[in-house]
């Protein structure tokens, strides 16, 4: 090998020197570490089965053979000026150094330069380990740049002379790289023309055709050629056509396309098999750099303009983008085009790559590439504080839409993030632009739909990513694209609840009102699916375990908030949206009707208040009226309900009567009747079908402003508003609706307690009778559908609590509804049940309240007295276990109470006699249980209020008579 070839004469004559280093197994060496140059690409299959640590030992050997060459390479240049060359042998080489130049060590350093270099034409490294080698060679070829400018300085070896050596290299790797650099230091003596050099270069380049080592050589010849361009610096060679900056841009280009090619062309290397290619695409992945520093290079010549750029260099680098053929490199360039270029060129050049990015292959992530346009325009409008124009929305708005058009097999997924960044490109540059956003949902639709096959998870979440994108900068605004109810339908049922919750948490969130009954129409169409169970074959879990999961209280949070958004300075309107919301909430299923009925009652309450204040605050004093007409039950007047409730509360062996039979069937055609489970409900004759529509009744002119109201919903209407939605959830939660019935009482006595107060007209509107008809109505619902004891006991106690809280009812009224719950009381299944809540309803029969009409109180000691005999006769009855003897504590805590009230036939003998049979409970207990315990504590806390009472000056003779001890 190194007898063969004149440079390799030359190498020889120069061993033959007396060097402390021999130069030895070079041609080894070359091949990396003995193994042999093999340049076809089967080589690559063997690299594919290589394990990285035999890829690192290899990588190992070549760069210490790299380190060895390079220091004896330094050390002869270090050497050379008290040395020479002393050559024996008449090499060609040697032959070409002048005589001036015999003397010094210049082979040597070409011998050394040459070794190091032939470690770069191995075939063994994959790219990643060979960049590695390429980057630690070309690091040391650095000093060869100063050595052969000092041979010039010094008047050894011109330029030219030097250039031409260099070309006898044997091999071709090696003596392009010595070529490069000595043509870079060359054209620094500004003693050639870099036009004439780099085009002997690019063309002379040509012959290392191998994807890998023609890669990097080009990387190095772009790398010497950055600031030795032809027009970059001024050259005063005569005769010599030194070049212009069009040929910098045709040097660049041209080395930047055959870069391009070499880089595809690494993909093809070796075997192709489906792991091979995406290991092959994962190291063109890591040496893409190579590629673009041609572009790098490119735009940072000064005299780039826009229009040399617009009219010369962006055609060919999209001519080379097509031509190549290659999704990978396609992507890479493009992103090239975007970044490397200055963001005034991308606005100026913005039509022209908004048209290529459809031609490019179907893999190619178009949606990255819009990505990266749309970040420069937003860094440009940033750093200028300038607005991006509308125009440009329309431009990439038009380029999605080719993009559908032109590449049919664009998976769905990608459809959705595509529309996806160009959404969020609107709201954060066009907030408010809703004609934007449908449009990106529009399109996103369109595409969806011309896919033939189904969604798959991927799709389905970046479809729920781009529905959620503009929620909470839109919020209800969202209602009024078309084309998000439309793109909303397209997912499965599990995911539109996903997107509905979403919608009402950003609504929740903004404080946002709605102020339309349209609006309330068109949102809770959109979130229907939060009001039903899921019916499709899509369930993504059991609907029951559903359920009974967080989310779907989080959901139902949210949809139970709906109605407290509802704001409008018209009533009519107002009350218009609650009734559109009663509409759809009332076909919810039991599990979902406490948060949508059940809210919707609470918002009528105070919005009740509020029409009662417009309709009583100027009323004249009112004629005394008991008008029903509003609220019959099954036909019944309210005097016929009063005849059918037995005032006898305790009556043994008594069979049980319903207090409703016997009574007119209704007629089941009437058209104001509403059938329910608890009967059929007799609405007004005057009471219009639609909750919305009724007569306008006649009002003041109001003093201050003289305009005359148009208000058409009254309190009555309210009132029968808020029965209709309890009768719809009985049918479906029936405690829940006997509580409503007990809350609408409640508020019907409070408007009735005011309008008593004021001593103002009621215009037609009893309500102490509409606050006895719920009454009414919450026992017939005891009666019929509640059979539960825990639900019976707890039924009773809200009883008890709702008529001790009246105000203004009529004293009969009230004697009857707490006859009828001590009634209910005496029937329960359980005794201490019956003995608790006798006890309880003993309250009802005495008690001092002076708003109460037609009486100063409401005192039936009698009453008191049988109750708690009653409840005494029970407890007795119940000691057969000894932890029931709390009941006495009870009864005792009872008879003290009203003892202290001055009840008339509650004595001090009553408490001696009782506290008594307690003591003489107490000491035949042996075992004592918790239960038992707890009575005992709360039994002497009783005798120790009772000593506190006989100390006390004021209650001492009236409890000293008592036998506490």
């Amino acid at each position: 090998m190194q007898g063969t070839s004149a440079y390799g004469q030359a190498i020889s004559d120069i061993n033959q020197q007396q060097y402390p280093f021999p130069i030895a197994h070079r041609a080894a060496s070359a091949g990396g570490a003995g193994i042999p140059h093999d340049t076809s690409s089967n080589v690559g299959v063997a690299i594919v089965n290589m394990e990285q640590a035999e890829q690192q030992r290899l990588l190992s050997e070549a760069l210490r053979n790299v380190e060895e060459h390079a220091y004896y390479m330094k050390y002869v240049i270090e050497e050379s000026n008290g040395g020479g060359v002393s050559g024996n042998g008449g090499a060609n080489v040697t032959s070409l150094v002048p005589p001036a130049a015999k003397n010094n060590s210049f082979g040597a350093v070409m011998d050394y330069a040459s070794a190091m270099l032939l470690e770069l034409t191995t075939s063994s490294l994959t790219p990643k380990y060979y960049y590695e080698l390429y980057i630690r060679v070309t690091d040391e070829m650095e000093v060869l740049d100063d050595y052969f400018k000092s041979l010039t300085e010094e008047g050894l070896l011109s330029m030219k002379k030097i250039y031409e050596i260099v070309q006898y290299a044997p091999k071709a790797v090696p003596r392009l790289y010595l070529q490069i650099a000595a043509a870079s230091a060359f054209i620094q003596t500004k003693q050639a023309s870099p036009k004439a050099i780099w085009d002997d270069l690019i063309t002379g380049i040509k012959c290392v055709q191998c994807p890998l080592r023609g890669l990097f050589l080009r990387s190095y010849l772009s790398r010497a050629s950055r600031d030795k361009l032809p027009g970059i610096v001024e050259y005063n060679i005569k005769g010599e056509n030194v070049g212009t900056v069009e040929d910098a841009y045709s040097f660049l280009l041209e080395n930047f396309i055959e870069t391009t090619k070499l880089w595809v062309r690494i993909q093809k290397l070796g075997g192709s098999s489906k792991d091979f290619r995406k290991r092959r695409e994962k190291e063109r992945i890591e040496l893409r750099v190579l590629v673009g520093t041609n572009l790098v290079t490119l735009s940072q010549l000064d005299a780039l303009d826009i229009s040399t750029y617009k009219q010369q260099i962006l055609p060919k680098i999209f001519e080379q983008i097509l031509n190549c053929k290659d999704t990978l490199a396609q992507g890479y360039l493009m992103d090239c085009i975007i970044h490397v270029f200055s963001e005034e060129f991308l606005i100026e050049t913005l039509d022209l790559v908004l048209d290529m990015i459809p031609k490019l292959k179907e893999k190619v992530n178009v949606n990255n590439i819009l990505e990266s346009i749309i970040n420069r325009l937003a860094e440009h409008s940033k750093s200028t504080n300038q607005k991006i124009p509308l125009l440009t929305f329309q431009k990439l708005d038009e380029c999605v839409r080719m993009i559908f058009e032109s590449k049919q097999k664009l998976p769905s997924r990608e459809v959705a993030r595509i529309e996806k960044t160009l959404m969020n490109f609107s709201v954060e540059f066009y907030p408010g632009k809703l004609t934007h956003i449908n449009s990106c949902l529009d399109g996103a639709y369109n595409a969806l739909m011309k896919k033939s096959s189904g969604f798959d998870r991927g799709t389905i979440t970046e479809v729920c990513n781009l529905l959620s994108e503009p929620l909470d900068s839109l919020s209800l605004d969202i209602l009024e694209l078309d084309g998000f109810t439309k793109l909303l339908g397209l997912l499965p049922f599990p995911y539109q609840r996903h997107i509905a919750t979403n919608l009402l948490k950003a609504i929740c969130e903004t404080g946002s009102t709605i102020g339309d009954p349209s609006q309330v129409d068109q949102l809770l169409q959109c979130v229907s699916t939060l009001l039903q169970e899921d019916t499709s074959n899509q369930i993504l879990e059991n609907e029951e375990d559903y359920q009974s999961s967080a989310s779907f209280h989080q959901e139902q949070y949210f949809v139970s908030r709906i109605v407290h958004l509802f704001h409008s300075d018209d009533v009519d309107t107002l009350f218009k949206m609650y009734n559109t919301a009663k509409k759809h909430f009332l076909n919810v299923d039991a599990t979902r009707i406490k948060y949508t009925v059940v809210p919707l009652v609470f918002a009528i309450f105070p919005f009740l208040i509020r029409i009662f204040d417009l309709e009583f605050k100027q009323s004249p004093p009112r004629e005394p009226t008991s008008l029903l007409d509003d609220f019959d039950l099954d036909g019944k007047s309210k005097d016929n309900f009063d005849e059918n409730i037995d005032t006898t509360i305790f009556v043994d062996d008594r069979k049980d009567n319903d207090d409703h039979n016997g009574q007119s069937e209704s007629n089941a055609n009437n058209e104001n009747e509403v059938e329910t489970s608890v009967g059929k409900i007799h609405l007004h004759d005057n009471e219009d079908k639609d909750d919305t529509k009724g007569e306008t009744k006649p009002f003041q002119v109001h003093e201050e402003t003289g305009i005359q109201p148009t208000r058409q919903i009254t309190c009555r209407k309210l009132f029968v508003f808020l029965q209709k939605l309890v009768i719809g959830i009985a049918e479906k939660e029936v405690e829940m609706a006997f509580k409503l019935y007990l809350e609408c009482a409640i508020i019907a006595d409070q408007c009735n307690t005011i309008v008593s107060e004021r001593n103002i007209e009621s215009k037609g509107c009893d309500f102490g009778a509409i606050s006895y008809e719920f009454m009414a109505q919450s026992f017939l619902l005891y009666e019929d559908q509640i059979s539960d004891p825990k639900m019976q006991e707890r039924s009773i106690t809200l009883i008890v609590g709702t008529l001790l809280s009246f105000k203004s009812f009529v004293k009969s009224d009230y004697d009857a509804l707490s006859a009828k719950t001590t009634q209910y009381a005496a029937k329960l299944i359980r005794k201490p049940d019956q003995c608790r809540m006798i006890l309880l309803c003993s309250n009802l029969f005495y008690r001092r309240c002076s708003e109460i009409k037609d009486t100063v109180s409401i005192q039936n000691p009698q009453r008191v007295l049988e109750c708690l005999q009653r409840a005494l006769k029970l407890a007795d009855a119940c000691m057969s276990s000894t932890s029931n003897i709390g009941l006495f504590i009870n009864i005792l805590d009872a008879y003290l109470k009203f003892f202290e009230l001055e009840c008339p036939v509650i004595t001090d003998k009553f408490l001696s006699g009782l506290i008594a049979l307690i003591n003489e409970h107490f000491d035949n207990i042996r075992d004592f249980s918790e239960a038992t315990i707890q009575a005992q504590a709360h039994y002497n806390q009783i005798l120790q209020h009772i000593s506190r009472r006989k100390m006390s000056p004021e209650t001492a003779a009236k409890f000293a008579p008592v036998m506490s001890g």
